[in-house]
């Protein structure tokens, strides 16, 4: 590699370099992180003490360049260069994980590489240039610890320095210092213009030697910061949530209403889904929820499945109070949350949780969702879900409903024979999700409450996962287009949970495109 080059940015000067110099250099750029991804790509950490030191010189030289062209592309499109990650420490990592080390890492800025559509600045998107800074980050932090472990290295082998060499045995006397003569020329007079006298013939004065100066102590340098101990606690219990009986489909009665609900992975699904649906029956009336995990959120399918048991049981316990049962799921998120932090590694519940994601990965996630962390913004946070609950109360021949929504959900009625979808209530662009941490402490308080509804005997709501309206004005549509006796002609539990089956192959073929994870709750009047 050419460490001699000129950089394309001038670190510490004001001026933000030209333009078109800018893009002429792009190319450049990129042949430089291409070099790299190849050289690392084919180091073995094995025999990385072979390495000269020259060329990690030149590595590390060569990928500061690279940061600062990076810096400089912020600079021209007047955003803020971002603030690097503190990334993985690789001297923490086991010997299998260590010895790919370097093929995930070039693998990582190859893969941001070819994903850009040309070679010019434009084509680099500001997510490119994020994915970018960040592998030149960690690339530039794993050269820096292969310099270090060569400089350990060195240090181990050395011979013993007189430091070492004084410590090691007795102490030796000091040798007395030599008398001096009496030959030893005086002090010139104080006066400066008074010239000294010629000094008389005679023999030389013999030169007294200077003491040789005394080996300054070498200071010890500072232990390295103990890590601090891995979390070994048991772990929450989550058997109790493996017992799905909403992927069976399941129906209760609760004297003036009927509830059945069902979800399905729905078409294309790869692994389990990630809707649920609950309900509890109560003296005078019933609660019920659907909710569909977020796709990009660790442990959404737990999450699902928590905060619609939540839900149901606290808003059976105080009818009046839906918005409260919301914020009970929260806190039950936030239990979770905190018992996963302080489980082992090797605990059923976190294993279940990270799935195949490297335990401390997952556990930086799971802290960037109780505390946000800048360098992990753009990271949806753990155990995070949609949720639609309602409570239905018997109230002179009528049934009194009260809906809550938190994330996209569907909530449609029949009233008087007549369908109509109830449209959330927008509170913020930024799209709100039930889940524990900071964020879904604050997202509670965006719940959507829309008025409460009356229910005739014949009439219906339905709350459903927004994968039922794929392909059709609405879910109902889309539903009684499937399978025409929809609503009215449910019986048993199953039926509800075969009708997602159709609707889970209609998802594959035609008319319909019924698409993503499948879950209702029908509420029929009597």
């Amino acid at each position: 590699m050419d460490s001699g080059r000129a950089s394309p940015y001038h670190a510490g000067q004001n001026e933000v370099a030209d333009e078109q110099r800018f893009q002429a250099d792009f190319p450049e750029f990129l042949d430089l992180l291409e070099n790299v991804a190849s050289y690392i790509g084919d180091l073995d950490l094995a025999r990385a003490g072979e390495v000269p030191a020259e060329t990690l010189s030149s590595l590390h030289e060569g990928l500061l360049r690279a940061l600062d062209f990076l810096q400089e592309l912020f600079v021209l499109r007047g955003e803020p260069p971002p603030a690097p990650e503190p990334g993985v420490a690789f001297r923490s990592l086991g010997p299998s994980l260590k010895r790919t080390l370097p093929q995930r890492l070039a693998a990582q800025l190859a893969d941001e590489l070819n994903a850009l559509p040309g070679r010019r600045p434009d084509d680099v998107s500001e997510f490119a240039a994020l994915g970018l800074f960040a592998r030149v980050v960690d690339l530039l932090r794993f050269v820096t610890y292969l310099q270090e472990e060569q400089a350990e290295a060195i240090r181990k082998a050395a011979p013993p320095t007189i430091l070492s060499v004084r410590r090691a045995g007795p102490k030796a006397p000091a040798p007395k210092p030599a008398p001096v003569p009496a030959t030893v020329e005086p002090r010139p007079p104080a006066r400066a213009e008074a010239r000294p006298a010629a000094p008389e013939p005679g023999p030389a004065p013999r030169q007294v030697p200077a003491p040789a100066p005394r080996p300054q102590a070498v200071p010890k340098p500072a232990p390295p910061a103990p890590l601090p101990p891995a979390p070994a606690g048991p772990g929450p219990d989550l058997s109790a949530y493996g017992i799905r009986i909403d992927e069976a489909g399941e129906r209760i009665d609760a004297g003036h209403a009927t509830v059945w609900f069902a979800v399905d992975a729905g078409p294309r699904a790869a692994g389990e889904g990630l809707a649920a649906s609950f309900s509890v029956a109560f003296p005078g009336g019933v609660a019920f929820a659907v909710a569909e995990g977020a796709e990009s959120s660790l442990g959404a399918r737990l999450s699902s499945v928590v905060a619609v048991r939540a839900f149901c049981r606290a808003a059976a316990a105080n009818p009046s109070a839906p918005e409260a049962a919301v914020g009970t799921a929260q806190h039950h998120l936030d239990m979770l949350l905190s018992a996963l932090l302080s489980a082992g590694d090797a605990t059923d519940g976190l294993t279940r949780i990270r799935g195949s994601i490297p335990p401390a990965n997952a556990r930086r996630i799971l802290k960037h969702t109780r505390e946000p962390e800048e360098a992990l913004r753009r990271v949806t946070p753990a155990l995070a879900t949609s949720l639609v609950g309602a409570v239905a109360v018997a109230s002179g021949g009528l049934v009194k409903v009260s809906v809550v929504r938190l994330g996209p959900a569907l909530v449609e009625t029949r009233l008087s024979g007549r369908v109509t979808s109830l449209p959330p209530v927008s509170r913020g662009a930024q799209a709100a999700l039930l889940g524990p941490g900071a964020r879904g402490a604050e997202d509670v308080g965006r719940t959507d409450s829309p008025a409460p509804l009356s229910l005739s005997p014949g009439d219906v709501l339905l709350l459903g996962t927004p994968a039922l309206a794929k392909g059709a004005t609405s879910a109902w549509t889309g539903l009684a287009t499937l399978w025409p006796p929809f609503p009215d002609g449910l019986a048993s539990g199953e039926t509800a949970r075969e009708l997602l089956r159709r609707a889970g192959r209609w998802g594959e073929t035609e008319p319909l495109h019924f698409a993503g994870p499948l879950g209702l709750a029908v509420l029929l009047a009597r």
